[in-house]
């Protein structure tokens, strides 16, 4: 019995891992399309990566590599220039997503379900972060790089199907010092638990970033008539005969959360971005990105904004 217990576990993470195999490649094509608005389109910050700072310019020596070369400072005389760069220590990014039912959410307006969302702002940010030299990694796990070995952990993480799977704990995990956070999930649990979690990771790190994902639905309550609610969390049902005796009370009560929410993230230091499922994920990215890159090369900005 113990053999056909033991088989039956192995048959189920291998299919458990064929079907993470299948769905990385998607989720890779994705994540590199909102890259790509990053960097080549009207958001593109021009940097080259958050792990050198310019210094100067100076003339190009055949012992430069071509690339350097700084075509636009080149262009205004008859000479080649290299854009010279003062190097810095590269920081360690880790990140975090929510797994619980809750993220499967999808209304009919909403283009994607907020896991989905969490997945391709998770791997873009990685891709974005280790391609400017920043070491990249999962939140309970000391491993970061930047290779594509470790996008591909953050991948295969973010791919996690086992709603059930236990996140590491924020209280024991200690992250390297100065190490950067992003929390990414809708952050619709009791305000309460969310202050003891915040609490516990920014004695660790004041570097952080809160990404909130809602779907549409979830803020403007947009049903009628009667109907039946259930929580993903604890699979409780909830009957509402009339909603549109409870939607301004309702929308009352989410702006007051989210707001809550904020206040929570800037008073551990933390940025905060809120992006709804029914608009462009890639002008929630370009707002991240600029915010991350900014703190990253130490500009110090506060903030953040709801989409």
């Amino acid at each position: 019995m113990q053999d056909k217990r033991s088989q039956s576990a192995q048959s189920r993470l291998r299919q458990q891992a064929e079907g993470l195999s299948a769905g990385l490649p998607a989720l890779k094509a994705a994540a590199e399309r909102a890259v790509s608005h990053i960097i080549h389109g009207d958001h593109n910050l021009k940097r080259a990566g958050l792990g050198e700072r310019f210094w100067q310019f100076r003339e190009y020596d055949v012992s430069d590599r071509p690339q350097d070369i700084d075509w636009r400072q080149s262009g205004k005389t008859d000479q080649l220039f290299i854009r010279q760069r003062e190097h810095q220590n590269s920081q360690s990014v880790f990140f975090w997503n929510a797994r619980d039912g809750g993220m499967e959410f999808k209304s009919k307006d909403a283009s994607m379900s907020k896991r989905q969302a969490a997945q391709i702002l998770s791997l873009s940010l990685s891709i974005l972060l280790a391609r400017a030299d920043e070491q990249v990694g999962v939140f309970g796990s000391f491993k970061t790089g930047r290779s594509q070995k470790a996008i591909d952990r953050i991948g295969a993480y973010i791919m996690e199907s086992d709603r059930n799977a236990i996140a590491a704990d924020p209280a024991t995990f200690k992250m390297p010092q100065n190490a950067y956070i992003f929390q990414i999930g809708d952050f619709l649990s009791p305000l309460e638990e969310i202050q003891r979690r915040f609490e516990h990771l920014s004695a660790r790190s004041k570097n952080g970033c809160i990404i909130q994902i809602l779907d549409p639905a979830e803020i403007d309550l947009p049903y009628n008539g009667r109907m039946i609610f259930e929580d993903a969390r604890d699979h409780d049902d909830v009957t509402i005969e009339n909603v549109d005796s409870i939607r301004a009370e309702y929308k009352k009560r989410i702006a007051e959360h989210n707001q809550a929410l904020q206040e929570l993230t800037l008073h551990q230091g933390w940025s905060f971005v809120q992006h709804r499922t029914d608009l462009a994920l890639e002008t929630t990215l370009a707002e991240i990105w600029q915010l991350v890159s900014f703190h990253l090369q130490g500009v110090t900005i506060g903030g953040g904004h709801a989409h």
